[in-house]
């Protein structure tokens, strides 16, 4: 009796269940309801999943980081005009340096033009325009005036320092 009982339960071993479906085609389940509910579900599901917490948290640390990486740049630049005064020295130099060869033993005195009109009773500046720069070099006796827009040198001219009486 021992050994039937043995006997079905080695003989009944328990095989899941699977469901058959029939296949559908593509159409077909594009067509169906259910596919409509279940598309239209998930699609609320993803719009639930955007509005949540999580997201809006991140995303005002993302524009309060951007704020304050703005903010100290633009801090730094306020807080130190020598600096950005000897960068854009240094960039014009190297921008006028691929036209012209300047001098480098000394370091020039640059000055923007603003209103050319006033300068039009000196030969030097006939051809100025707003906007221009002018290259000093003192010990070398030299004036250079460069238009960056253009990035053309329009005048070359030695330089007269004299004393007025």
């Amino acid at each position: 009796m021992l050994i039937k009982k043995l006997k079905k339960k080695i003989s009944k071993k328990e095989v899941p269940e699977f469901v058959a479906e029939p296949t559908l085609e593509i159409v077909d389940i594009v067509k169906s309801s259910v596919f409509n509910n279940v598309f239209v579900s998930k699609f609320n599901l993803l719009k639930a999943t955007a509005t949540k917490r999580p997201v809006l948290i991140w995303l005002v640390v993302m524009a309060v980081g951007l704020s304050v990486f703005y903010w100290y740049g633009v801090q730094s630049a306020v807080k130190d005009p020598d600096r950005a005064a000897q960068e854009e020295t240094i960039k014009l130099l190297a921008e006028i340096s691929r036209i012209i060869v300047l001098p480098s033993n000394e370091i020039p005195v640059i000055a923007t033009v603003n209103d050319p009109v006033k300068l039009t009773n000196q030969p030097f500046f006939t051809k100025a325009k707003a906007g221009d720069k002018v290259l000093i070099y003192p010990n070398n006796k030299k004036a250079i005036l460069y238009n960056p827009v253009d990035k053309k040198i329009i005048e070359v001219a030695p330089l007269s320092i004299g004393s007025r009486n």
